[in-house]
């Protein structure tokens, strides 16, 4: 019996690294083309008069923050715009692509949908995600679990006890 509560503390620490192995894919860019027949939208110039190639911005939706990729300015697509994530967010947090046609006055969004794969088609676009792994995004899974933040609080007790442990020793030394 004292054989298996030896091996407890070693399985759960395999099963923490595994998850957090696991866990840490992030999302690092989005390659965006247009479909077979869809045509690219102009940016408009004064009152609609003339226009030039659109300025593309894309957005990914992880947890309840949007966030933004530098814009691509007056740029066609051609065979594909290469998007930065910025962050990168941790792959299963991320949820929704919005493609945005960038204005000073107004964007316009092309196309909004959620991720569905590594890639996907809307109605005018494809969206190929290009992931990376990052040892922050698995412990940032592992802290938004029950059990990681119950052990990052139990962890932070023990050090302000040790902490105030300490300085209680030396102040009467």
């Amino acid at each position: 019996m004292a054989k298996r509560h030896r091996l407890v503390g070693p399985v759960l620490l395999v099963a923490f690294l595994c998850g957090v192995l696991l866990h840490g894919k992030t999302l690092e860019a989005v390659k965006v083309t247009l479909l077979e027949g869809a045509e690219e939208p102009a940016d408009g110039g004064v009152a609609g008069i003339g226009g030039s190639p659109p300025d593309y911005r894309l957005e990914v939706k992880a947890g309840n923050n949007w966030l933004q990729s530098a814009v691509f300015k007056d740029t066609r697509i051609g065979d594909g715009l290469h998007f930065e994530v910025p962050g990168p967010p941790p792959y299963g947090a991320a949820t929704t692509l919005r493609l945005v046609e960038d204005d000073k006055i107004d964007n316009d969004i092309l196309e909004e949908l959620p991720i569905e794969g590594e890639s996907f088609d809307g109605k005018a676009y494809r969206f190929e995600l290009q992931s990376g792994w990052s040892l922050g995004a698995g412990f940032e899974w592992f802290l938004s679990t029950p059990l990681g933040a119950i052990l990052a609080l139990g962890a932070s007790v023990a050090l302000v006890v040790l902490a105030a442990s300490f300085a209680l020793r030396n102040a009467f030394d």
